[in-house]
């Protein structure tokens, strides 16, 4: 659960048609939990677990949510797939940690030239 939750995660929530999203969190969930265990003390966003040399999500349940934007596999609107799947997933990333039974800090950072949300886990 995210303790210092605002009452906004800061955008609209985006709209899937035909995409399972549950087990997109239940994934991003696990990635989430595997960044805790090896960096316990250290700020992460979605970018950490989908993008740099995580940039490929084919064989994951993520690879649907680039499809949604890109449907035709266009290659003229794959960097605007490619940002508006970033940003689903991290709107993705809030509801698997806001599920999650541990506690989560988020705040807001700039990273790539844009504001991200971040996470810290909070260890009991």
């Amino acid at each position: 659960m995210i303790i210092n939750k605002p009452t906004t995660n800061g955008r609209n929530q985006p709209v899937f048609l035909y995409v399972d999203t549950a087990s997109m969190v239940d994934f991003l969930q696990g990635a989430a939990r595997a960044w805790c265990k090896a960096f316990p003390e250290t700020w992460f966003s979605a970018s950490d677990f989908l993008g740099g040399v995580n940039f490929n999500w084919e064989s994951t349940p993520m690879q649907a949510l680039y499809n949604f934007y890109n449907p035709d596999a266009d290659p003229a609107k794959h960097d605007d797939a490619v940002q508006q799947a970033g940003q689903a997933a991290g709107y993705l990333l809030w509801v698997a940690l806001d599920r999650d039974s541990r506690k989560f800090k988020t705040e807001i950072r700039e990273a790539h030239g844009r504001p991200v949300r971040h996470y810290l886990w909070i260890k009991d």
